[in-house]
């Protein structure tokens, strides 16, 4: 293969590996073109404001994903969480403020213990296992209390987070930046894409792959948790609806993002990028005045699209590297 076949290669394989990045600018220019008002500076900034509890679910996706399995109760963890952590922080007055944003990260980190304890060291079916928990912590969210929790019974510091954009685009962005060092420069984050690849494999390379599986699963929890503290302080509440249609748009935004569904393929920031194009296609949609049941489509066939999608990068990468005999 000489160097202008090598180079033609490396440039496909980057656009195929950044597809994302690359939707985002022509979504938006799309949207533009027929609503010329939408090319705002602060639009642009809300957007991305407006999608860091989500990006937060994605991430909690992502790792499941590469790792090989799926987490299906990250909503529903989240809607528990944020729940459970104001009630907690509504009744003991005595929780120190600066404290409070550390309630729903252990909690989270609890109910993410379930699922690795399950998934991991019982070896029970990921799709299963998260199918029931999500329908336990939807269940009992409802079954503990089922009225909204107001912004101004809880800590301002525990608000700060979701509440105030350059704290929450800040904070979101140091967090993907750590997860990502994790995932890409610890031995932890090797042996995550490793039994996504082949657990049988990594088995056979003396990782301990229910371990790892459990950890996976707690990190999911914690990100959950994250998310709920994200949505209280942009809602300034704790609404008994919060977080209950953002399944599917984690699971796109993953996939969109090149998160493969097989397992042992993916960059969270890239998965980012996915959660961005959803930000977009939402902002769009809102000014075009879309009503939420049409959304609702919009997001089915989404999840579609970030499937075929899916499937067609894995070819195509799986083409170009493919060495020619």
């Amino acid at each position: 293969m000489n160097e202008l076949e090598i180079n033609k290669k490396t440039i496909e394989l980057f656009l195929v590996e950044k597809l994302p990045w690359l939707l985002i600018p022509l979504f938006y220019l799309g949207f533009v073109i027929v609503r010329p008002s939408l090319l705002n500076f602060n639009m642009i900034l809300f957007m991305i404001y407006s999608v860091i509890p989500l990006g937060f679910l994605v991430l909690a996706q992502s790792i499941c994903l590469i790792s090989g399995n799926i987490d299906l109760s990250v909503a529903a963890i989240t809607g528990f969480v944020g729940m459970i952590s104001g009630l907690i922080l509504v009744a003991n007055t005595t929780i120190p403020a600066y404290a409070s944003p550390l309630i729903p990260i252990l909690v989270g980190a609890i109910c993410g213990l379930l699922n690795g304890f399950l998934i991991g060291i019982l070896d029970f079916n990921p799709f299963i296992v998260t199918l029931g928990t999500m329908m336990f912590f939807h269940g009992l969210r409802f079954f503990i209390y089922r009225s909204t929790i107001l912004g101004k019974d809880l800590p301002s510091v525990y608000l700060i987070f979701g509440g105030r954009i350059e704290v929450s685009i800040l904070s979101f962005a140091v967090i993907l930046g750590v997860f990502w060092l994790i995932l890409n420069y610890t031995r932890f984050g090797t042996y995550v894409y490793a039994i996504g690849c082949s657990s049988q494999t990594a088995q056979m390379m003396g990782i301990n792959v229910r371990i790892i599986k459990f950890f996976v699963y707690i990190i999911s929890g914690a990100l959950s948790g994250l998310s709920a503290l994200y949505y209280t302080g942009f809602n300034n509440a704790v609404p008994v609806t919060m977080a209950e249609e953002s399944l599917f748009p984690s699971f796109a935004g993953a996939v969109l993002g090149g998160v493969s569904l097989a397992g042992g393929r993916g960059s969270v920031l890239n998965a980012f990028a996915g959660t961005l194009l959803l930000a977009v296609v939402e902002g769009g949609l809102t000014a075009f005045e879309i009503s939420p049941t049409e959304r609702e489509i919009a997001y089915g066939l989404l999840v579609v699209i970030a499937i075929w999608i899916n499937k067609m990068r894995d070819q195509i990468r799986d083409s170009i590297l493919k060495p020619k005999l």
